[in-house]
Protein backbone atom coordinates (compact mmCIF):
# COMPACT_ATOMS: atom_id res chain seq x y z
CA UNK A 1 0.00 0.00 0.00
CA UNK A 2 1.28 3.71 -0.53
CA UNK A 3 -0.70 6.49 1.13
CA UNK A 4 -1.09 10.05 -0.39
CA UNK A 5 1.69 11.32 1.59
CA UNK A 6 4.21 9.58 -1.01
CA UNK A 7 2.55 10.00 -4.26
CA UNK A 8 1.97 13.75 -3.96
CA UNK A 9 3.44 15.58 -4.83
CA UNK A 10 6.57 13.19 -6.02
CA UNK A 11 4.72 11.31 -8.76
CA UNK A 12 1.23 13.03 -9.17
CA UNK A 13 1.48 17.02 -8.79
CA UNK A 14 -1.71 17.38 -6.80
CA UNK A 15 -4.04 15.81 -4.68
CA UNK A 16 -6.93 16.04 -7.47
CA UNK A 17 -4.34 15.02 -10.33
CA UNK A 18 -4.17 11.68 -8.48
CA UNK A 19 -7.88 11.52 -7.62
CA UNK A 20 -8.51 12.42 -11.32
CA UNK A 21 -5.95 9.00 -11.89
CA UNK A 22 -8.13 6.99 -9.34
CA UNK A 23 -11.22 7.87 -11.17
CA UNK A 24 -9.83 6.89 -15.02
CA UNK A 25 -8.59 3.67 -13.51
CA UNK A 26 -11.37 2.45 -11.70
CA UNK A 27 -13.71 3.70 -14.92
CA UNK A 28 -11.04 1.37 -17.45
CA UNK A 29 -10.84 -1.08 -14.90
CA UNK A 30 -6.63 -1.05 -14.72
CA UNK A 31 -4.34 1.33 -13.62
CA UNK A 32 -4.14 2.96 -9.56
CA UNK A 33 -5.83 1.33 -7.83
CA UNK A 34 -8.00 2.27 -4.83
CA UNK A 35 -7.51 0.08 -1.55
CA UNK A 36 -8.71 2.26 1.02
CA UNK A 37 -10.76 5.96 0.56
CA UNK A 38 -9.73 9.02 2.24
CA UNK A 39 -11.51 10.86 4.69
CA UNK A 40 -13.37 11.24 8.49
CA UNK A 41 -9.82 9.94 9.87
CA UNK A 42 -9.05 7.30 7.11
CA UNK A 43 -6.00 7.48 5.18
CA UNK A 44 -6.11 7.50 1.54
CA UNK A 45 -4.21 3.75 0.20
CA UNK A 46 -3.17 2.91 -3.28
CA UNK A 47 -2.41 -0.51 -4.37
CA UNK A 48 1.65 -0.71 -4.91
CA UNK A 49 1.21 -3.56 -7.60
CA UNK A 50 -1.27 -1.17 -9.52
CA UNK A 51 0.79 1.55 -10.19
CA UNK A 52 2.78 2.17 -13.15
CA UNK A 53 5.93 0.63 -13.75
CA UNK A 54 8.21 4.07 -13.60
CA UNK A 55 6.31 4.97 -10.11
CA UNK A 56 6.94 1.89 -8.61
CA UNK A 57 10.55 2.03 -9.33
CA UNK A 58 11.09 4.62 -7.75
CA UNK A 59 9.74 3.45 -4.31
CA UNK A 60 11.02 0.99 -2.01
CA UNK A 61 8.62 -2.68 -2.48
CA UNK A 62 6.83 -2.11 0.74
CA UNK A 63 6.78 -5.95 0.87
CA UNK A 64 10.06 -6.23 1.61
CA UNK A 65 10.45 -5.52 5.21
CA UNK A 66 13.81 -4.97 6.78
CA UNK A 67 14.80 -6.08 10.22
CA UNK A 68 16.69 -4.21 12.39
CA UNK A 69 19.22 -7.26 13.65
CA UNK A 70 19.92 -7.49 9.61
CA UNK A 71 22.73 -5.11 9.78
CA UNK A 72 24.31 -6.98 12.36
CA UNK A 73 23.18 -10.92 11.08
CA UNK A 74 26.98 -13.04 10.02
CA UNK A 75 27.46 -16.76 10.17
CA UNK A 76 28.64 -17.64 13.47
CA UNK A 77 31.84 -19.59 12.55
CA UNK A 78 32.58 -21.09 15.95
CA UNK A 79 28.80 -22.34 16.36
CA UNK A 80 29.07 -24.00 12.99
CA UNK A 81 32.50 -25.56 13.68
CA UNK A 82 31.43 -26.64 16.93
CA UNK A 83 27.98 -28.05 15.83
CA UNK A 84 29.71 -30.24 13.19
CA UNK A 85 31.78 -31.37 15.88
CA UNK A 86 29.37 -32.16 18.45
CA UNK A 87 28.90 -35.92 19.25
CA UNK A 88 25.90 -37.40 21.50
CA UNK A 89 27.37 -40.05 24.44
CA UNK A 90 26.22 -42.78 22.05
CA UNK A 91 28.75 -41.15 19.31
CA UNK A 92 25.90 -39.97 17.06
CA UNK A 93 26.41 -36.55 15.63
CA UNK A 94 23.63 -33.91 15.16
CA UNK A 95 21.75 -33.68 11.81
CA UNK A 96 21.95 -31.27 9.95
CA UNK A 97 18.16 -29.44 10.38
CA UNK A 98 19.35 -29.42 13.76
CA UNK A 99 22.88 -27.91 13.51
CA UNK A 100 21.55 -25.45 10.87
CA UNK A 101 18.60 -24.70 14.11
CA UNK A 102 21.65 -23.86 16.34
CA UNK A 103 23.99 -22.36 14.07
CA UNK A 104 21.24 -19.69 13.27
CA UNK A 105 19.70 -19.50 16.70
CA UNK A 106 23.94 -18.66 17.99
CA UNK A 107 23.98 -16.30 15.13
CA UNK A 108 20.78 -14.65 15.93
CA UNK A 109 21.65 -14.21 19.73
CA UNK A 110 25.20 -12.64 18.38
CA UNK A 111 23.40 -10.06 16.33
CA UNK A 112 20.87 -9.59 19.53
CA UNK A 113 23.87 -8.67 21.84
CA UNK A 114 26.04 -7.19 19.00
CA UNK A 115 22.94 -4.51 18.44
CA UNK A 116 22.14 -4.11 22.10
CA UNK A 117 25.69 -3.11 23.40
CA UNK A 118 26.41 -0.88 20.19
CA UNK A 119 29.73 -2.89 20.33
CA UNK A 120 29.20 -3.87 16.77
CA UNK A 121 29.12 -1.41 13.92
CA UNK A 122 27.59 -2.40 9.98
CA UNK A 123 30.86 -4.18 8.75
CA UNK A 124 32.59 -4.33 11.49
CA UNK A 125 31.53 -7.53 13.19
Amino acid sequence: MVTLEELVPEHWPSYSALQSALYRAEKRGYGPQRVMLGGNGRELLVDFDTLPRRKRERFKDPRVYEHILEEFYTTDQAAVSFYDKYEYSNGTSLKDGVKLLYVTNASVLNAVGCCASGACTSGAH
